[in-house]
């Protein structure tokens, strides 16, 4: 149900503001906001930049944290220790972020002396000083490259000129050459090798040998990655404190929300303004008594005019459904609840398109062991517990559908124990493989009581704000008319005669009432009659149903086509057959649960959405969000006594 809201303004002195605001931050019992449109001018550059360096400096160990088990523990945090301001954890930051900076360097060093290695590397066995290249008086020295297919030409060139020449390496492409030749002749001899593609390579004059300067930088490059395994070893004991940079990630998020409170501040006090849930006015009330004496607190109902805030209050198996009402819209103040009823209708819908036992004990036992090993939080628990339900009317529908995995209960009992027993193989209700066009006018029927539930809910909403002539004359007329021609098609006379007494009913109060807000006889005739010509879109509404057919039948033809492929498989009794036949069940089950999940998910919600909501649901809420501790890493804090 909806929780009416209440409007608390609060005013205590400057002093206890920070106080008040961690308590009720600890207590997520208020929804502050605005009293003016001034803008807040807060200074948040420290949180904003320490969470960054905080999520950054988690990536930066993460490879080294142990990796995360599928079966994990809550993280749990005592109060205390999540609001201190532990030296440690800034001190985390800085070790972290130096010793990767450091690890970065040396990366990027490593990379250029490898680049380096590899521009000496083609004159490696040059056992010459690099400085001693320049010596000679009356010849000059020139190393470079040239290319494979023109070396010889180059070679025989030089020596014509009585030059002189080395190759010193060789690669697929090109050779390393250096050669020396007179003074005299050094401009015509460099003028022809330019035209064979010789490219010259100059080197730093370096009182050293290529070799020796090799050896030198592969030294270097032993001596940083020394130290980056080290740098490394630490990073790997840092990422033993990683709990401390989570918790301070969540604490920095929550001073935040802090910070960003709305509070108009005087010289001397502090003024509040918010929701409060009215269930939850006397919690509000202690939380500020325990925090200071001296407070003026004033609970108010919210004018007409307002935006108010939505608290929902439902049980375990009807808030599991809530994120599929939020998906769609927020319900809003004024609303009708639409959880109860809603939550009821998608469990059976989704029951009845999944149709198997065998599928729902497998969703049971998966949703279970899937929230107990994941812990999940928020509306993905709330997911995971609507799979769970959803399990238990996948198991009803089968067994009323008498289908175990696409067998008869029959079959699985004579493939066991070898004995056929004829009434195990009839379902209770309906084979939705054979009985089709039975299945069709069942889905039909529940499309219709879905939508005559939806009638209800209106009434009942127009009921509740004091609209007792639309309730009856707007959403009975339509209640009367589906129930009417539902027991018309009943095989009883009785029945049938109720039936069109109804329908009559309905109809007529449908021409004669449902033009009544016009003003000339006319209108309210015309408005009428366009009324009862609207309830094509009615009966084109209970046609939607036929989609439980289609989905329930397809699951099970699925599941039927698996089994027979298995059995073709293993129809010879063989290991290898049995191996693969096996392999098929589970593989094509799996595939087949899966689909039909995704499936049964979409278009019942598509029928809550438009079928069902059309009838009386508005939306556009403002969802309730107390001041609370935005906990991203942290599953849940102990908290002690405000």
């Amino acid at each position: 149900m909806i929780i009416p809201m209440k409007k608390a303004q609060i005013v205590v002195l400057k002093e206890d503001k920070d106080k008040l605001l961690e308590s009720l931050q600890k207590s997520e019992v208020l929804m502050l906001v605005s009293s003016s449109e001034k803008e807040l001018n807060v200074d948040l550059s420290f949180e904003h930049e320490t969470l960054k360096r905080t999520e950054e400096s988690l990536q930066v160990i993460k490879e080294f944290r142990e990796k995360p088990k599928f079966v994990r523990e809550e993280f749990v945090v005592d109060y205390d220790n999540f609001v201190s301001d532990n030296p440690r954890r800034l001190e985390l930051l800085d070790l972290i972020e130096a010793n990767n900076a450091r690890i970065g360097e040396l990366n990027l060093e490593n990379e250029n002396l490898n680049s380096e290695i590899s521009f000496y590397q083609p004159w490696e066995t040059l056992n010459v000083k690099l400085n001693e290249l320049d010596l000679p008086k009356y010849a000059v020295v020139h190393t470079g490259f040239v290319l494979n297919h023109n070396l010889d030409n180059l070679c025989e060139h030089i020596t014509s000129m009585g030059g002189d020449y080395r190759a010193l390496s060789t690669s697929a492409r090109e050779s390393a050459l250096i050669f020396a030749c007179f003074v005299d002749d050094d401009k015509e001899l460099m003028d022809y090798v330019k035209t064979v593609g010789f490219v010259e390579v100059n080197f730093d004059r370096l009182e050293a040998s290529p070799a020796e300067i090799i050896e030198s930088k592969k030294a270097k490059i032993n001596e940083n990655l020394k130290e980056i395994e080290k740098l490394t070893s630490e990073l790997k004991a840092y990422s033993l404190e990683a709990d401390e940079l989570l918790v301070l990630s969540d604490k920095l998020a929550s001073d935040v929300e802090l910070k960003t409170a709305p509070v108009e501040e005087t010289y001397s006090a502090v003024y509040l303004l918010g929701w409060v849930r009215s269930d939850q006015v006397e919690k509000l009330e202690k939380t500020i008594k325990k925090t200071t004496s001296d407070y003026d607190l004033e609970i108010l109902d919210p004018a007409e005019d307002e935006v108010v805030p939505t608290a929902t209050k439902n049980n375990k198996f009807v808030s599991a459904f809530e994120p599929i009402t939020n998906m769609f819209s927020i319900p809003s103040i004024n609303d009708v609840d639409p959880n109860p009823v809603m939550g009821f209708w998608y469990w059976m819908i989704f029951g009845m398109m999944m149709g198997d036992a065998g599928y729902g004990i497998m969703m049971v036992f998966l949703m279970r062991f899937l929230i107990k090993a994941m812990k999940p939080k928020g509306s993905t628990y709330k997911m995971y517990k609507m799979l769970f339900y959803g399990g238990f009317a996948t198991i009803l529908w089968g067994i009323l559908f008498n289908s175990y995995f696409g067998y008869t209960l029959g079959e699985i009992v004579e493939f066991v124990s070898g004995m056929k027993i004829e009434v195990l193989f009839k379902p209770i209700v309906l084979n939705p493989t054979v009985d089709i066009v039975q299945y069709l006018v069942l889905s039909m029927v529940i499309g219709g009581l879905h939508l005559i539930s939806g009638y209800l809910v209106k009434a009942y909403a127009d009921m509740k704000d004091g609209r007792f002539v639309d309730a009856i004359l707007d959403n009975f007329a339509w209640i009367f008319l589906l129930s009417g021609l539902g027991l018309i098609f009943v095989p009883s006379e009785i029945l049938n005669k109720v039936g069109m007494a109804l329908a009559i009913t309905a109809v007529a109060m449908i021409v004669l009432t449902h033009g009544r807000k016009s003003k000339n006889i006319f209108a309210k005739l015309g408005g009428g009659l366009y009324s009862l010509y609207n309830s094509v879109n009615v009966f084109s509404d209970i046609l939607s149903y036929s989609r439980i057919l289609a989905l329930s039948l397809s699951s099970a033809i699925i599941g039927m086509v698996m089994n027979i492929l298995a059995e073709m498989v293993g129809g010879g009794k063989t290991v290898i057959g049995i191996f693969f036949a096996i392999i098929i069940y589970i593989i094509g089950h799996i595939f087949n649960l899966v689909m039909g999940l995704l499936s049964a998910y979409v278009h019942d919600s598509r029928l809550q959405y438009i079928e069902f909501f059309g009838k009386f649901y508005e939306g556009g809420g403002v969802e309730f969000k107390p001041l609370s501790m935005s906990l991203k890493h942290i599953d849940k804090i102990e908290k002690v006594e405000i």
